[in-house]
């Protein structure tokens, strides 16, 4: 069983009336054989046992204390006490966690596998887990545990343990999504199936930090804290939802304060709805849908050529602030303004979104924006000119 001798030390007591005791200890025992643990089960009529649905590449120390049956002439119940240190461990398929560390215990009896609280890494991060637990129920093997961690890197080899791969890519090549999360509080499953089908649950508590990504519009998350997560990925494809509380950060160079919205995921399809927060003083809301109580923002699919709509609408915003930056001068930019946008089309190809909005200013003058400086000189307007009222529709077609 052993790829090197280990010590393994065992005593058994027996007694005139055929009962008895084995107590048996080891170290170091090497499970990339095979496994150890499978073997000892198949020994007390335990094949099948959930030890063999496990990928494992590392060492075990173990304690076992059992009694002896004489009739039957083997351990009635084995239980063994191990402490892990593996390299490797993988269940269903998945390749999940590295240098994993700490005691666990496994009984024959219901085929479990459990432990306390142990240490790993994930993707090369320290983790913690908590409540593990292996099982064999009904043909499947379910793996479950606590799991929290911090400063968990926006990268693939932290987000292909939970997204295919074409998902992956389109985030970090086409998205340039990059950053930084927490887990908290995690609950993450694995089911495998003896038809080798694997399913990943993940739900949550996830906190963001100095996240980027460029959607479009280049979006930069500096927190948002307290995110309820909710994933499952399963026969190659990914769906989620998360709700946000907090946000904070900049969309397109504009700060974006205190903002929440609900988050949906069916792979391709990402959708914002029930948008709000402070933005450039005023308000960055979701659109309703005119005849409908749904209240949507933002849908794309992440994938080419990356198809979009946008309904949003701003509320009592500072021309000033919204347009800084975007003309050569910004003197005269002041007012408030109310807008409404929506907006289809595909990011890969921006000569052919399409939309419709109109904008409401108050207070407002716009001598630094050129098209009104032509405007106001046909017209023979004051420089100094403030409009108390201005509302304009508009359309898009072809990008313009």
């Amino acid at each position: 069983v052993y790829k090197r001798q280990m010590p393994v030390q065992a005593q058994v007591l027996t007694s005139a009336d055929g009962t008895g005791r084995l107590s048996a200890v080891g170290a170091g025992i090497d499970l990339s054989n095979d496994g150890l643990l499978a073997r000892i089960a198949g020994a007390v009529g335990a094949s099948g046992d959930v030890m063999s649905r496990l990928d494992l590449q590392g060492f075990v120390d173990f304690a076992v204390d059992v009694p002896l049956d004489a009739a039957a002439g083997s351990p009635t119940d084995l239980e063994l006490d191990l402490h892990a240190r593996l390299e490797r461990l993988g269940v269903g398929g998945v390749d999940l966690l590295g240098n994993l560390e700490g005691p666990v215990a496994y009984r024959a009896r219901d085929r479990s596998l459990k432990g306390g609280r142990l240490r790993a890494e994930l993707g090369g991060t320290p983790v913690e887990l908590s409540e593990v637990s292996l099982v064999q129920v009904e043909g499947r093997t379910e793996f479950e545990t606590r799991i929290d961690a911090r400063d968990l890197s926006i990268d693939r080899e932290h987000l292909e343990h939970f997204l295919d791969a074409r998902t992956v890519r389109t985030l970090l090549e086409d998205l340039e999504a990059r950053g930084w999360f927490d887990l908290v509080g995690g609950l993450l499953r694995i089911t495998s199936t003896e038809g080798g089908e694997t399913s990943v649950g993940l739900s949550g508590t996830l906190n963001l930090h100095d996240v980027f990504a460029r959607v479009g519009v280049p979006i930069a998350v500096s927190s948002a804290e307290e995110i309820d997560l909710e994933l499952f990925y399963e026969g190659g494809r990914a769906r989620a939802r998360a709700g946000v509380r907090e946000l904070f950060g900049r969309v397109a160079e504009r700060e974006l304060d205190a903002a929440s919205m609900q988050i949906t995921y069916v792979e391709p399809r990402l959708t914002i709805e029930q948008f709000q927060g402070d933005f450039e003083g005023g308000r960055l809301k979701s659109l309703a849908t005119p005849g409908s109580s749904s209240s949507g923002f933002f849908a794309v699919d992440l994938e080419n050529p990356f198809p979009f709509s946008l309904a949003t609408q701003l509320v009592d915003v500072d021309v000033g602030q919204l347009l800084e930056g975007v003309f050569r001068s910004d003197f005269a930019n002041e007012g408030r303004v109310d807008a409404e946008l929506r907006l289809d089309g595909d990011l890969g190809r921006l000569t052919g979104i399409r939309g419709r909005g109109e904008y409401r200013m108050r207070d407002t003058s716009l001598w630094a924006i050129p098209v009104f400086q032509a405007l106001f000189a046909q017209l023979g307007f004051d420089t100094a000119a403030v409009f108390s009222s201005l509302t304009s529709r508009f359309t898009i077609e072809d990008g313009v």
